[in-house]
């Protein structure tokens, strides 16, 4: 079915008799079409800036539920592929890229009624402007994907992570924009990059699955714990073995016993965590006081563990987030 027209034009104000699109909301499988009536109160031009600016709203937020319905559904099966530690950081890539930019909504009717002193916008937004818009900044951003090519073979797999990762929000924008311009022009839809973004990808999800994580107690009284800082890790999606490793994480673990309160068990953790690269720096830091309270002391210290532990998983996502930032605005600048 096209695009609903509508009989008045987009500048022209009718007051004649009220037209089909005011008392029958709009509805076309070309376009998305919202009519929104306004009191007048004195400024008729005010009045119907202000409905279509809340038509337009709305018309916005019906595509990007649309676009984010389709996204999620192939994130959904393609995690299935990521360990948790990868899965985390594609995620927070994804939250700060934010909405897509596409076509704004138009106003192609206006009607004003005299009597009840309103005014009537009907706002449209054609799916045909919308994928052309989708497809030139889609194009875009396939063709920035060739900035990253320089992956090093060389190194421990930390550092070759490191090489490729800040192609990672190019390409997480470039997936999104695929998927949402496939949505509306209904078929697939093939790129120049298509081989390259493929083996990106592969590559960053096998060198994630190939780190590997070392503890290291920095006193002989935290050593103790190590096999449960070690569980609570895993769990958080580090990745520790006793194999060789691509990240130390030196540790220091105090427990201190804060007595009963209200008939719970009271205590405090003192924790601090450097995690060291293959090169001997400091990649992320932890250092915090960890308070729990729970029935028993062994679930009141499972439960500042696993505080302790998502802070290490997090500050270790955030200065990965922090290094592929530091590197896209390098290469802008230049």
């Amino acid at each position: 079915m096209p695009a609903v027209k509508a009989s008045e034009g987009q500048d022209k104000v009718s007051t004649n008799t009220i037209p089909d699109w005011v008392t029958k909301a709009p509805h076309s499988d070309a376009s998305y079409d919202k009519v929104i009536t306004v009191p007048i109160n004195g400024d008729i031009q005010q009045a119907k800036t202000l409905a279509l600016s809340l038509a337009s709203n709305k018309i916005r937020q019906q595509v990007s539920a649309d676009i984010e319905s389709r996204y999620l559904k192939k994130m959904s099966s393609d995690e299935q592929s990521y360990g948790e530690l990868e899965r985390k950081i594609r995620t927070e890539i994804r939250n700060r890229t934010g909405l897509l930019n596409y076509a704004q909504p138009k106003a192609v009717g206006t009607y004003e009624n005299k009597t009840s002193k309103e005014i009537s916008v009907w706002a449209q937004l054609s799916k045909k402007e919308i994928a052309t818009s989708l497809g030139d900044e889609l194009l875009a951003t396939d063709k920035r994907l060739k900035d990253f090519i320089h992956v090093s073979e060389r190194g421990s797999d930390l550092t070759q992570l490191l090489s490729v990762l800040p192609a990672l929000p190019t390409l997480e924008k470039r997936q999104r924009l695929r998927d949402a311009l496939s949505g509306f022009l209904k078929k697939p839809v093939k790129l120049d990059s298509d081989e390259l973004a493929n083996l990106m990808n592969t590559y960053i999800t096998r060198k994630f699955d190939s780190l590997m994580v070392n503890m290291q107690a920095t006193t002989t009284d935290s050593k103790p714990f190590e096999p449960y800082l070690q569980k609570a890790l895993i769990e958080q999606g580090v990745p520790v073995s006793v194999r060789k490793p691509d990240m130390i994480i030196k540790y220091f673990l105090e427990f201190d016993d804060g007595g009963v309160e209200q008939g719970k068990q009271k205590i405090s953790l003192v924790a601090d965590a450097e995690m060291v690269d293959d090169k001997g720096s400091t990649f992320a830091s932890v250092s915090k006081e960890y308070p729990a309270m729970e029935k028993s002391v062994s679930d009141a210290r499972k439960q500042a563990m696993n505080a302790f532990t998502a802070d290490i998983a997090k500050a270790i996502i955030n200065a990965t987030l922090q290094y592929i930032d530091k590197v896209n605005k390098s290469q802008a600048s230049k």
